[in-house]
């Protein structure tokens, strides 16, 4: 996560706004953003190194690394699959890439509601890259 220059904001958007009222549109990514889970005041980023990539054909990869999660490094491993491509003359050639891996709250110290919300969450990270 990082500060939006525009806003001052975070960059938590659960994007979820189903029957929730014009005044509380904001109270999920609110709660979210405080010390019960990612306490972004004093963690605003989350940081990951990779430290060995593995092709595994077919357009997927191994990613291993270092994920550094509310002031906790871990090791994690990520399943990574290459999306397509795509060529145009107003943005030149753009790839597509998305990365999946389970971390558990408990491990980077997070354990507000483990018992209702449980510690095993799946990560999505979606990556689109253009070649300068």
């Amino acid at each position: 996560m990082r500060r939006r220059p525009a806003s001052g904001r975070y960059d938590i958007d659960t994007n979820d706004e189903t029957g929730v009222e014009a005044g509380a549109k904001d109270a999920r990514d609110t709660h979210l953003r405080n010390a019960d889970f990612f306490n972004v005041e004093e963690f605003p980023t989350i940081e990951f190194e990779s430290t060995k990539v593995v092709d595994l054909g077919a357009g997927k990869l191994e990613i291993s690394g270092d994920l550094t999660l509310h002031g906790v490094t871990k090791s994690v491993t990520a399943t990574g699959e290459y999306i397509g491509a795509s060529s145009g003359p107003q943005f030149g050639t753009v790839v597509g890439f998305e990365a999946k891996f389970v971390l558990h709250r408990r491990d980077f110290g997070m354990t507000y509601a483990v018992e209702l919300l449980g510690t095993e969450v799946t990560v999505l990270v979606s990556i689109e890259a253009r070649k300068r």
